[in-house]
């Protein structure tokens, strides 16, 4: 069961960015169409749910599983999302965020109980950002994107109203979507990618391999480039240099990360030429000026004072998963702005706003434990030490994107890239303690 397992995790994590679903109820806040509300499921959770399910019946011959403290943290993050719903002020919205949540510490369960291999669950990822960031690429070159009803593309245009665009003096520019929902989210998936593939160019056996690797980081560089994401690029920075930081912490030779070297510099390489061409988008994006970009930073600070008011109105309790966006609905009434109700651009503002202080402390110990599990086995060292260091540089980019951004708590995409993320880490043979823990792996 166990190989069986693994094919479908990692088949979900080449397909994780996929946004086919069934549609039951299209969601609405004060009067205008909004994600908030919408009630349906995605390919990709079907296939979560398998997995989950596997994972569950494999419970009884592993039960040492259900002892590690991250997993325990996961579940009562989970059962304390589900006890919120009963004064969620919208229980059906509230019931499917559970199930999401549920569902990716699911994922994250099962990856520990049957450890895939890491450099299969990587290759998925990267070769799933490779497809965004050409489709990204071409979109971008076009000024439009394509609708597809069965990959769950919607079209985009830089005159419609909604659409996330660059506004500059000689008109608005497209930012590039991808297959994704928003311009940031494929900036952030290129970055996965681009980590990605660095640490299976430091693990590759043979020039061939890091070559065509090499190529794809330069593709990624430039779907991340035409996203036109500051969040993005900032999440790369701070997962290259973690990544950089760990491997030379752990006193890998230099000669041995010039892989890593070269495919960075290969990135750096291609956004300077792409600023050049596209040079007045970004210098609106990097100086912040324009009445979009002001309006942008305006919302997020926004954001962050109404998930202020309501961590001090309900600091315990939180409003219930998923949430905020109708909780700053009733806190300030009407208004005449579409993007008035969203949830906070900070991840842990969010958290702590929908399931209150103690879901803040379950969701910051699960971010610590990563962090101390991946330090440690790299470290220590073996045969998957630059596969790890990828790990963590990807960790570390996502909280950093976590700091700027919400999709990462309030989507299904953003909670299933986390879980496996997650699931990478700790699916390590070696216990943080420092004893070596149960074997567990496939059967």
């Amino acid at each position: 069961m166990g190989r069986f397992v693994n094919a479908l995790v990692v088949m979900l994590a080449a397909f994780a960015w996929l946004g086919t679903r069934y549609i039951r109820t299209f969601g609405s806040l004060a009067g205008r169409p909004n994600e908030f509300g919408t009630i349906g499921i995605f390919a990709t959770e079907l296939l979560a749910i398998e997995i989950a399910v596997l994972a569950a019946a494999a419970f009884w011959r592993r039960r040492a599983v259900f002892r590690r403290r991250e997993v325990a943290a996961a579940l009562a993050l989970a059962a304390l999302a589900l006890v919120s719903v009963a004064w969620s002020p919208d229980r059906h919205y509230a019931f499917l965020s559970v199930a999401r949540l549920a569902l990716g510490a699911g994922v994250m369960i099962a990856m520990i109980i049957f450890q895939p291999r890491k450099d299969a669950v990587l290759g998925a990822l990267l070769g799933g950002a490779a497809v965004n960031a050409l489709l990204g690429f071409g979109q971008v070159l076009m000024q439009r994107a394509d609708s597809s009803l069965w990959f769950g593309i919607a079209a985009h245009r830089p005159s419609d109203l909604g659409t996330f665009v660059v506004e500059t003096a000689s008109g608005r520019w497209l930012r590039a979507y991808g297959a994704v929902a928003h311009p940031n989210i494929l900036g952030l998936l290129c970055v996965v990618g681009i980590l990605a593939a660095c640490g299976l160019a430091l693990a590759a056996d043979s020039e061939k391999k890091r070559a065509v690797l090499f190529g794809v980081t330069v593709l990624l560089a430039a779907g991340l480039t035409v996203a036109f994401s500051r969040g993005a690029f900032l999440s790369l920075i701070f997962g290259a240099i973690a990544m950089i930081a760990i491997l030379r912490s752990a006193k890998t030779p230099r000669s041995n990360m010039s892989p890593l070297y070269r495919s960075l510099a290969a990135v750096a390489l291609v956004t300077a030429l792409f600023a050049g061409i596209y040079h007045e988008a970004f210098l609106t994006r990097v100086e912040a000026v324009g009445r979009l970009e002001t309006r942008s930073i305006s919302e997020r600070l926004r954001s962050f004072d109404d998930a202020r008011r309501l961590i001090i109105k309900n600091p315990v309790t939180g409003v219930g998963i998923g949430q905020m966006p109708l909780a700053v609905l009733n806190l300030v009434g009407p208004d005449p702005s579409p993007s008035r109700f969203q949830a906070a651009h900070d991840e842990g503002l969010l958290v702590t706003a929908e399931l209150g202080i103690l879901g803040l402390i379950l969701w910051l110990f699960i971010r610590v434990r990563l962090i101390q599990t991946l330090f440690i086995s790299i470290k220590r060292g073996g045969e998957d030490k630059f596969l790890n260091a990828a790990v963590f540089g990807i960790i570390i980019a996502l909280l950093t994107s976590g700091l700027v951004d919400h999709f990462l708590w309030d989507s299904w995409f953003g909670q299933l890239l986390f879980w496996l993320t997650a699931g990478l880490a700790f699916s390590e043979s070696i216990a943080i303690s420092g004893k070596k823990a149960p074997q567990i792996g496939n059967s």
